[in-house]
């Protein structure tokens, strides 16, 4: 919480520790749908999520579910 309007050392922190966590997370996405050898439409579909979802998780708009990390991982050993 903001203290007299002023953000904290810790917010700030947590912020960029959370900004850090999404940008690998989506970076890790990326990876796998390479590995998987699929493109975002298919990858969507496989794992049954929202293509725009999966498109903002991919590139770092939206915080990527560690369910969909884990369905990913999954697929990509699958289709090895």
């Amino acid at each position: 919480m903001a203290v007299g309007g002023h953000t904290t050392v810790i917010q700030r922190v947590l912020e960029r520790r959370e900004k850090s966590s999404s940008a690998i997370d989506a970076a890790r996405l990326r990876t796998l749908l390479c590995r998987s050898d699929l493109t975002e439409e298919a990858a969507a579909t496989v794992l049954e999520i929202d293509k725009a979802d999966l498109r903002a998780y991919s590139g770092g708009e939206k915080p990527v579910p560690r369910i969909v990390i884990l369905a990913s991982e999954r697929v990509a050993d699958l289709r090895r």
